[in-house]
C-alpha cells in the first residue's frame, strides 16, 4: 500500500533541499560579485596599465549592484542627523559621495577591515578609487544612460575598454565631437564617460546636479606611493613568477634605484644648505 503521508514528507524534504541549494547558490553569486569588485579595486591600486579598462568595469559593477537593489545608498548626515538617501536627492556633494562610499564599504564587507582605513596609504588609495568611480556611476544611475547592445553585451573594445551609452545622453554631454551626431547608441571609454558625467552634474536642469567635483591627486608623492605599492606587490610574488617577469624589468628597477639614490642625495644637500650651523653639527654628531 502506498503511504501518502510518507510521500508527502519525502516531497517536502526534497523541496526544502532544493530551496537550500538555491539559497546557497544565490549567496555564492552575491559573494563572488563582492569579491570581483574588491579584486578590481586592488588591481587598479597596484596597476600601471589598462587602468581605464579596469575603472570602467568597476564603475559598471557599481551601477549594476545599485540598480539591482542589492544595496541602498544611504547615510546619516553628521551635521543635521538626518538620513540622506541617493534615491531622494537631486543635488550631490563630496560629503554625499563619502557617505555613499562608506555605505558601499559595508555592502562589500570591509567597513571594519583595517587595510581599508583611510589612515593607511593602501586604504586611502582604495577609497580614492571607489570615490572616483562613484562620481561617474551616480549620474549614470540617475539618468539610466548605460545600456547593453543588441546582443546583450555590456562592454566592447579591447579588454572591455568601452561601455554602451544612450545616444541622446552622449549627444548632450559627451566630450567626443563624434557623439554630437544623431545616434541611438554610442560607446565610451572611461575618460569620456567621466567627463560626460561631470557635464551632466554641471547641468542644473538634470535629476542630479553638483557644484563640486571629484578630488584628484596627481602629486609627485602620490605617484611615488603608487609605484611603491606596485613594486611591493611584485616582490611578494617574485619567487613564484620570476620566469614570467617581463623582459627588462631588472634593468628598469636598477635605473629606478639609481634615480632614487640621486634624488635622496640632492634632497639632503638642499636640506643641509637650509640648516643652521648648530643643526649641521648635531646631524654630523648623530651620523
Amino acid at each position: 500500500m502506498i503511504n501518502f503521508k510518507n510521500i508527502k514528507n519525502l516531497y517536502w524534504v526534497n523541496h526544502n533541499k532544493k530551496v537550500v541549494k538555491m539559497v546557497k547558490e544565490k549567496t555564492n553569486t552575491v559573494d563572488n560579485n563582492k569579491q570581483e569588485q574588491l579584486t578590481m579595486i586592488d588591481n587598479i591600486v597596484i596597476g600601471t596599465s589598462e587602468l581605464g579598462n579596469k575603472r570602467i568595469v568597476l564603475t559598471k559593477m557599481i551601477v549594476n549592484t545599485v540598480q539591482s537593489g542589492k544595496v541602498v545608498l544611504k547615510y546619516k548626515d553628521k551635521i543635521t542627523g538626518l538620513e540622506r538617501t541617493f534615491k531622494n536627492i537631486n543635488k550631490i556633494t563630496n560629503a554625499d559621495v563619502r557617505g555613499f562610499v562608506n555605505c558601499y564599504k559595508t555592502y562589500l564587507g570591509v567597513e571594519t577591515d583595517p587595510t581599508w582605513d583611510n589612515k593607511t596609504d593602501t586604504g586611502k588609495e582604495r577609497l580614492r578609487i571607489l570615490k572616483d568611480s562613484f562620481w561617474v556611476a551616480l549620474p549614470t544611475i540617475k539618468n539610466g544612460c548605460l545600456q547593453k547592445n543588441k546582443s546583450g553585451k555590456e562592454f566592447t573594445g579591447n579588454k572591455n575598454s568601452e561601455v554602451f551609452v544612450d545616444g541622446e545622453f552622449a549627444k548632450k554631454y559627451s566630450p567626443n565631437p563624434l557623439h554630437s551626431k544623431e545616434s541611438d547608441q554610442v560607446t565610451m571609454k572611461f575618460s569620456e564617460l567621466k567627463k560626460a558625467s561631470q557635464n551632466y552634474l554641471n547641468d542644473k536642469s538634470t535629476d542630479l546636479s553638483s557644484d563640486e567635483t571629484a578630488s584628484k591627486d596627481n602629486s609627485f608623492v602620490a605617484n611615488v606611493k603608487k609605484l611603491t605599492r606596485s613594486i611591493n606587490a611584485s616582490t611578494s610574488e617574485l619567487v613564484l613568477n620570476i620566469a614570467n617577469e617581463q623582459a627588462g624589468t631588472e634593468q628598469v628597477i636598477k635605473q629606478l634605484e639609481l634615480a632614487c639614490v640621486k634624488w635622496s642625495t640632492e634632497f639632503n644637500k638642499v636640506k643641509q644648505s637650509n640648516m643652521t650651523p648648530e643643526q649641521v653639527a648635531r646631524l654630523k654628531k648623530t651620523a
